[in-house]
C-alpha cells in the first residue's frame, strides 16, 4: 500500500465557521442537547495516534489527532446504557456505527491535527477519528450525534468515485 506523508485534501464541504459551529446530540427518548466549541473543548481533552488507510489503496502513518474521546462525550451528556449506535452526522453523510466499536476503536472528536487546528479540507471544525475502521466513516465536519437503539441508515458515498482536489 503506497504510503504518503500528508493527508490529501478530497472534495471538501464549505469552510465551517468556529465561532459559530455547534453540536447536536440527540439521545434515546427524542432528547437532544447543543454544545458549542468552547463547550465540546471544556472536555477533558484527549489525543488519538493512528496510521490512516483509505479504501483507495493509500495510507498516511502516524496522524495524531487531539480533540474530545467519545466516551468522554458521552459521560459529560448523560448519553443513556441503551444507546447501542452512533449516526454521526456531517455536512456530506450520516455514517451509523455501533457504539462498542467506537469506543473500541477509541474514536475522537477531533479539532486538531499534528498540533494544528483541523482545517476545513480535512474535515474541520470537528471530525470523527478512530484507531480503527473504515476511514470514510471517519465523517467530516460533525455537526450532529444521535445515540440510538436502532441502526438506521447510512448515507456515506463509500462507493461513489472520489476526486482529490489538491494536495496538503
Amino acid at each position: 500500500m503506497p504510503q504518503l506523508d500528508h493527508l490529501p485534501i478530497h472534495a471538501a464541504p464549505a469552510p465551517r465557521d468556529r465561532a459559530s459551529w455547534r453540536l447536536t446530540i440527540g439521545s434515546p427518548g427524542g432528547q437532544s442537547r447543543s454544545l458549542t466549541m468552547d463547550e465540546l473543548e471544556a472536555l477533558p481533552a484527549a489525543e488519538l495516534t493512528a496510521d490512516f488507510a483509505c479504501e483507495e489503496g493509500w495510507q498516511v502513518p502516524g496522524l495524531r489527532w487531539q480533540g474530545v474521546s467519545l466516551s468522554a462525550l458521552m459521560a459529560a451528556y448523560d448519553v443513556p446504557a441503551d444507546a447501542s449506535y452512533a449516526a454521526v452526522r456531517g455536512v456530506e453523510f450520516v455514517s451509523v456505527v455501533p457504539v462498542a466499536e467506537l469506543l473500541a476503536a477509541r474514536a475522537i472528536l477531533a479539532t486538531r491535527m499534528d498540533g494544528e487546528g483541523l482545517a476545513w479540507e480535512h474535515g474541520g471544525p470537528v471530525r470523527l477519528a478512530m484507531a480503527a475502521g473504515a476511514h470514510y466513516q471517519g465523517v467530516k465536519s460533525v455537526d450532529r450525534i444521535d445515540f440510538t437503539t436502532d441502526p438506521g441508515q447510512n448515507t456515506h458515498p463509500a462507493s461513489a468515485p472520489r476526486q482529490i482536489a489538491s494536495e496538503a
